[in-house]
């Protein structure tokens, strides 16, 4: 019995101590080339995630390890390649982000709805930009480099005070309502190497006033320049098709030309446009939508 009375009170004495240690401020598992970070106990406002642990190259960030931290700033290692889905999303202090030298990958909602964060340098290794990434951020200038290929849906969405993008040439695709609600947002430049545009990417930018589009791109999709402030427009020669509410509720637009090369024009072209003139070849898409719906159509 007293044999007994020992070992539990030695346990019980175990377990009290064991809870009561500290957590260590990085948990982390193996991941592909490394290992990755899963989740963020430390107590610092400033943090600096490590190259190595246990003698393993730090890849990436997990899935939601710093998600709704106070952290104010983050510096990534060089050895870092990827960072996870919601990894940072909601850190509301957070305000400066050093990026890793061989980031390739920013996931989906990465950093959602980080209040803070007005300004970011990408490296030339990053390839992609999930979706969300940066939706409801303070950001006021992005830059891509040469190497991104791919911005995923809303990835940007309502950046309301992002005031200019800039793409290199290496972007090819460039997702559904990217921009959506970029209130501020007035240049934008597009690399020549893109070819898709989602629906409504655009959408609700209304101090954007125009937009070049490169050759690659055939399609102007739904909703593409809903809500901008364009009060002119001149669709690019080499677009085939206008989508559905492509200039719909562009409250100022007053003219758009169509090149001979668009054959074929969706629904509600200009849905709450109240005074707009179609200008185009006679005979052409442009006469012929205009003549439909009663619009506008002078030959030019």
């Amino acid at each position: 019995m007293k044999k007994s009375l020992i070992i539990l009170t030695f346990l019980f004495f175990a377990i009290l101590l064991y809870s009561c240690g500290e957590k260590p401020a990085f948990e982390y598992a193996d991941a592909d080339g490394g290992i990755e970070i899963t989740a963020f106990n430390g107590e610092e406002l400033s943090v600096a995630v490590p190259s190595e642990i246990d003698g393993k190259k730090v890849v990436g960030i997990g899935v939601s390890a710093f998600e709704g931290a106070g952290i104010t700033s983050v510096t990534l290692p060089d050895s870092l390649e990827y960072i996870g889905k919601y990894a940072f999303r909601r850190c509301p202090e957070l305000s400066e982000v050093t990026l890793s030298a061989s980031l390739r990958v920013i996931g989906d909602g990465a950093f959602n709805f980080c209040v803070s964060l007005r300004k970011l340098t990408f490296p030339s290794t990053l390839e992609t930009i999930g979706e969300n990434a940066f939706g409801l951020t303070p950001l006021r200038e992005v830059e891509l480099p040469e190497n991104v290929k791919t911005v995923g849906k809303y990835a940007f969405y309502s950046c309301a005070d992002l005031t200019s993008f800039r793409a290199n040439d290496g972007l090819i695709s460039l997702g559904e309502r990217a921009f959506e609600g970029c209130t501020s947002l007035g240049e934008i430049t597009l690399g020549k190497s893109l070819s898709e545009i989602g629906d409504y990417a655009f959408s609700g930018c209304v101090s954007l006033k125009t937009l070049g589009i490169p050759s690659g791109v055939t399609y102007i999709p739904d909703g593409c320049f809903r809500m901008t402030g364009f009060e002119s427009y001149t669709i690019p020669d080499g677009i085939t098709k206008v989508g559905d509410l492509a200039f719909a509720e562009c409250t100022f637009l007053t003219e758009v030309t169509f090149p001979d090369s668009v054959t074929e024009t969706g629904t509600d072209l200009f849905a709450g446009v109240k005074d707009i003139t179609l200008v185009g070849s006679i005979d052409s898409a442009a006469e012929i939508y205009a003549d439909y719906n009663g619009l506008r159509f002078r030959a030019g």
